[in-house]
């Protein structure tokens, strides 16, 4: 520990540099120490008929049985939960110290293969309840029509011969329905979908004016003078 940084050895080897400033706000657990004994608790899952009694002495004598777990303090073993498909049940089995859980969580759970293998008892698992239903097949179409249009505008024609004719037109996004000072022979009406309007400044920037929507017309100026409009 120096003035700025507390350094110690890591698990792989390595240099662990820890800020002092950071140290004095953490709360760390100190695992290390030879009168630091390590007892970690282990869940294991066994079927429902296989009495609890039975299940716990089972599991007792595997523990007592493993050469690096303590036999002072004796491994406990608990019925955890009765109320899950298995039952669960909890073990705590106490070690030297905490770098002696890991050969000895290896060698529990291997002691525990062969005593259940033995006795006949096999680990048993989580059951969960499925309900399948059938459904209908759903026809996945291409998008078309005013599915993918931005604009569905019925269009009037201005002519003498044509002036009531209602035709429909499409226009996908982003079409462009009538450019900045182009003319307009026709009074267009918006029947879904949005439509910007916008004009070009003095820098050359596209500026939005208005948004016409489902109702919104332009090009009205054109019936009423009768001709085309910009």
């Amino acid at each position: 520990m120096s003035r700025r940084a507390t350094r110690g050895p890591g698990w792989d080897n390595s240099t662990l540099i820890i800020p002092n400033s950071v140290l004095a706000k953490q709360t760390y657990r100190n695992l290390h120490g030879a009168d630091h004994a390590y007892a970690p608790w282990y869940t294991v899952t066994l079927p429902v008929d296989i009495n609890p009694r039975l299940a716990k002495a089972l599991l007792l004598d595997l523990a007592l049985k493993c050469k690096s777990a303590l036999k002072s303090p004796l491994p406990s073993v608990r019925l955890a939960d009765s109320t899950t498909v298995p039952y669960r049940y909890s073990m705590r089995v106490h070690y030297r110290d905490y770098a002696s859980v890991f050969p000895g969580r290896e060698e529990f759970f291997r002691s525990m293969h062969y005593a259940l293998r033995e006795t006949g008892i096999q680990n048993a698992p989580f059951i969960q309840e499925m309900r399948v239903q059938r459904t209908k097949k759903t026809e996945i179409k291409a998008p078309y029509g005013d599915t993918c249009c931005r604009a569905w505008v019925s269009r009037k024609s201005l002519t003498r011969k044509k002036r009531n004719t209602d035709q429909p037109e499409l226009f996908f996004d982003p079409s462009i329905l009538l450019a900045e000072s182009a003319t307009s022979s026709s009074v267009d009406v918006v029947k879904s979908d949005l439509i910007e309007t916008s004009v070009v400044d003095d820098k050359g920037k596209s500026r939005p004016v208005e948004t016409l929507s489902s109702g919104d017309y332009f090009g009205l100026a054109s019936m009423i003078v009768n001709f085309p409009s910009f």
